[in-house]
């Protein structure tokens, strides 16, 4: 699993193809996307335009729990291996691939421990490499290897200096779990600028001839934390991906820790009956 993807939530899909075919020359392989994204299909066509054996890329899609309802929004039904086992067929159908290298529970909704006991069965029968979640609590991490005995390999979540979630990244690495960070420079949109003014980061960045954002990049790296940061800006994608030529000091480590505020961009995922 590459340690740095692109992130393609709120991407426009009329310019995605050239967004993520500009992304491939510049030397990203892993592409994250969701069923709640609705660009699947698009992104697809763009993996199909790529000069790329399949091999060589690493996909990552999730599971949203309105693709296991029937009969609207509100009305719930007990998740059956039929439906999840579809919705990974689905996805494979509009990615335009054999196989997912990782498939993510997108959030911990209701039922979660049924979704990821299908998802084991689909990752028996070949159609994932890997399964794994997303916003997930060390408890709920633990009520789902109690149940299937299969621990996630990915819990992807969010994670900046505003929000630095010490403890989720121990119990994450204590679980050989492997991290992946969204929502890295603090926004929703666009990329939060009282995050990326933050005048320790903006000394910091100074100092290591650097942009506020590759400092993020390297102080999230350095914990071992994989990321997916999203842009559709060519220079801004290959500066993200220009992270492995320095190394932040302890100091400054530390430096970017005591920025933690806690501060949660889409919400803080709480334990869920």
């Amino acid at each position: 699993m590459p340690k740095i993807g692109l992130g393609t939530w709120a991407l426009p899909n009329e310019n995605l193809i050239q967004i993520v075919k500009k992304a491939y020359g510049i030397g990203y392989t892993k592409f994250d996307t969701a069923w709640k994204y609705k660009n699947e299909s698009v992104l697809g066509e763009a993996f199909q335009e790529l000069d790329c054996d399949r091999k060589n890329l690493f996909i990552t899609t999730k599971l949203h729990e309105l693709q296991l309802y029937y009969g609207g929004r509100f009305k719930r039904f007990h998740i059956r291996k039929s439906s999840v086992v579809k919705a990974v067929k689905e996805a494979l159908k509009n990615l335009k691939i054999d196989y997912l290298d990782l498939y993510l529970i997108h959030w911990p909704f209701p039922g979660y421990v049924n979704m990821y006991e299908d998802m084991v069965e689909c990752y028996k029968e070949g159609l994932v490499k890997s399964i794994g979640v997303s916003s997930f609590t060390e408890i709920q991490l633990d009520e789902i290897y109690k149940k299937t005995k299969v621990m996630p390999a990915v819990n992807q979540f969010e994670i900046s200096p505003y929000n630095t979630r010490k403890d989720l990244i121990k119990a994450c690495n204590d679980r050989n779990i492997i991290i992946e960070a969204y929502s890295q420079f603090g926004g929703k949109w666009i990329a939060s600028s009282e995050l990326m003014n933050n005048p320790v980061l903006v000394k910091i960045a100074i100092n290591y001839n650097k942009s506020v954002a590759q400092i993020i990049l390297r102080w999230l790296l350095q914990q071992g934390v994989c990321v997916i940061p999203r842009s559709q800006n060519e220079a801004r994608q290959s500066e993200n991906i220009d992270v492995f030529d320095f190394v932040l000091s302890n100091d400054d480590m530390n430096h970017i820790d005591n920025l933690n505020r806690e501060s949660y961009v889409w919400g803080k995922p709480g334990d869920v009956d």
